[in-house]
C-alpha cells in the first residue's frame, strides 16, 4: 500500500499487502521510497495517479524504481491477484477489480 507523506511529499509503501506481487517477490520492503514507475517519476503525481500506475492485468509487470535509505535499487513485479481473498487483502483486491479489470 502506497502512502504520500506530509512532510516531504515523497511516495513510499505504507504496507506491504499479503498474497499481492510486492509480496510473493519480497524485495519491497515498507517505508521504501517510490520515485518512478515504469521510468515515469512520480515525484509531481497525484497519490491516486500513482496508484494506479501499479495497478494492471494478472501476469503483466511493472518496474519500480526505490530509494530504500540512501541505496536506489529497481525491481519488476509480476502483477498477481491473491489465490485468496480475506480481511488482510480485501480493500486492495476489490481496488484493483474496480480499477483494473474494467472492460
Amino acid at each position: 500500500r502506497l502512502e504520500r507523506s506530509s512532510t516531504d511529499r515523497t511516495t513510499y509503501v505504507q504496507a506491504i499487502i499479503p498474497g499481492f506481487a510486492a509480496h510473493k517477490d519480497g524485495r519491497v520492503r515498507v517505508d521504501d521510497v517510490v520515485i518512478a514507475v515504469d521510468y515515469q517519476p512520480v515525484e509531481n503525481m497525484r497519490l491516486e495517479d500513482v496508484k494506479k500506475m501499479t495497478m494492471g492485468r494478472e501476469g503483466s509487470t511493472c518496474t519500480l524504481q526505490m530509494y530504500r535509505g540512501s541505496d536506489r535499487y529497481q525491481v519488476t513485479l509480476q502483477r498477481v491477484m491473491p489465490p485468496v481473498v480475506n480481511q488482510a487483502n480485501y480493500e486492495a483486491a476489490t481496488q484493483i477489480s474496480r480499477d483494473s479489470f474494467a472492460a
